[in-house]
């Protein structure tokens, strides 16, 4: 078994090669998803700053990011249990980014039925574990005494309420104007 700088040498060219060609994002994630489970601290704070920077990326394309972010979900919240500030604060930036894109997945579905709820039944596990997500970092924000991690958690919660606010910003809302 490789060592964590081992781990963390591969992961920095593996960032390269995404960051030269973006279409390698769906083989390099869930390689990078895999080492979450290891306790070493640096590769942590490397993953979740990885994440956060993958999902702010415009490179990427939007049904790819959605991809990703729905097998991204499960290992960030792996990681958000980590005690350690940076990769928590990371982790949280991480979330305000695919919150939204989680959300529009859930709730727009191909065909709008008549009585105007495009709720997706089939992405209903995806739903849950993402409210499970948001009910533990509205508790961390809560009860967090690091600066940084209260504001990534501030930034959550501006996202969650720009996102769930029916309006124009509403996938649910702004799909039905289209039609």
């Amino acid at each position: 078994m490789a060592t964590a700088a081992q781990q963390l040498s591969q992961l920095k060219q593996a960032e390269l090669l995404v960051q030269q060609d973006p279409s390698h994002y769906p083989t390099i994630i869930p390689a990078v998803l895999g080492v979450t489970a290891q306790p070493d601290i640096s590769l942590r704070r490397w993953i979740a700053n990885f994440l956060t920077n993958t999902f702010a990326s415009r490179q990427l394309d939007g049904q790819v990011k959605e991809d990703l972010a729905a097998i991204s979900l499960d290992p960030l919240r792996a990681l958000i249990d980590a005690s350690d500030d940076v990769v928590l604060k990371n982790c949280i930036l991480c979330s305000s980014l695919i919150y939204p894109i989680l959300f529009r997945r859930v709730y727009i579905t191909p065909k709008i039925r008549l009585n105007r709820r495009c709720k997706n039944t089939n992405e209903a596990p995806l739903w849950g574990k993402l409210g499970q997500l948001k009910t533990k970092l509205l508790r961390i924000w809560d009860q967090s005494t690091s600066e940084g991690v209260r504001i990534a958690g501030a930034k959550f919660i501006a996202k969650v309420v720009a996102t769930q606010t029916p309006g124009i910003k509403d996938p649910r809302v702004s799909s039905l104007s289209k039609t």
